[in-house]
């Protein structure tokens, strides 16, 4: 069930440093995958399997600008997750980082 009370901020559209989607690299593989898709579900998904595909999981610094993610080919969960958000703010698809705090006990 979706939150009617949900609103969608700015913030989720805009630029940043580190999300830097109207850098050329970030552009043009984009608009690759903008190929033959008609809607924002289609994109959405395209830049789901193209981040979980082809940009394979290797540890990195913490916070790396997307381009930096695309053009190394990997990076860890967090900038694979902030290169989808560029790709996805470039379509003008709201979206957002969110974080959790995993504990892990050994016995």
């Amino acid at each position: 069930m979706v939150n009617s009370s949900y609103t969608i901020s700015e913030n989720m559209l805009k630029e940043t440093f580190f999300c830097d989607f109207s850098h050329k690299s970030i552009q043009s593989r984009a608009e690759e995958l903008r190929k033959g898709k008609n809607d924002h579900a289609e994109l959405a998904k395209a830049v789901f399997d193209y981040v979980r595909d082809e940009i394979i999981f290797g540890f990195d610094q913490y916070q790396v600008k997307a381009s930096d993610t695309l053009q190394k080919g990997y990076g860890m969960c967090s900038n694979k997750a902030l290169l989808m958000v560029s790709f996805l703010r470039h379509f003008q698809i709201p979206s957002r980082l969110a974080y959790i705090n995993t504990i892990f006990e050994i016995h």
